[in-house]
């Protein structure tokens, strides 16, 4: 990778180590028992990444 390339990665993994919702690495993400609460958690996690 260039080095722009490498910069734009460490930028990325630092920026989903601080914004994910769950611990990256150590577990998947959450399991929800209604598909409203599924659904308000992706409009939540898509919001921020807008």
């Amino acid at each position: 990778m260039t080095a722009d390339q490498e910069a734009l990665r460490g930028e990325l993994h630092d920026w989903l180590l601080e914004h994910l919702p769950w611990e990256y690495g150590v577990g998947l993400p959450p399991r929800f028992d209604t598909l409203e609460a599924s659904v308000a958690f992706g409009r939540q996690w898509q919001a921020s990444l807008a």
